[in-house]
């Protein structure tokens, strides 16, 4: 049984190990056909930047629970976990697991990005982190560009034409 476990943990591992992040040309789906409130801007300065972690929301995510599931399984099946010492050692292995696995997930949401101080004609500064996809460059300073306000309050700022 701690086998068919570690093997659909896997599975889920790789399957997720694939989601993609949202950078200012990728779109999800129920993005398409709404209508985003466009502000016009200048880019004051423009860095590049690394983004990497978990997001706030996401303190235990798949990783964690992979590397516990594996480690402990893993371990269950050299000890058995019939004596006192067996359920520790387990235990503990699972704990480094699940820490191993949330180590590895952080390291998966890597990726480069852009940082933007942006200013309006009339308004106050104000920055922007985005998400670099493949080929997105960092846009320069002195630009003008065009913040988009998008669903759930995610923002894009993309060149002007």
């Amino acid at each position: 049984m701690p086998r068919a476990i570690v093997t659909v943990f896997a599975v889920l591992s790789i399957a997720f190990a694939g989601c993609t992040f949202k950078s200012a040309s990728t779109y999800k789906p129920n993005e398409t056909g709404t209508v985003m409130q466009v502000k016009r801007v200048t880019i004051v300065s423009s860095r590049k930047v690394m983004i990497e972690g978990l997001k706030d929301d996401q303190s235990v995510g798949w990783g964690t629970l992979v590397g516990a599931t594996v480690a402990g399984a893993a371990t269950y099946g050299l000890t058995r976990a019939d004596t006192p010492l067996g359920v520790a050692v387990t235990i503990i292995a699972a704990i480094g697991g699940a820490m191993v696995g949330t180590i590895i997930e952080e390291r998966k949401n890597r990726h480069p990005g852009a940082e933007y101080i942006l200013q309006t004609k009339t308004g106050k500064p104000f920055a922007v982190v985005q998400a670099l996809g493949s080929g997105d460059k960092v846009l320069a300073k002195g630009r003008r560009a065009v913040v988009l306000y998008g669903r759930g309050g995610f923002v894009r700022v993309v060149p002007e034409n």
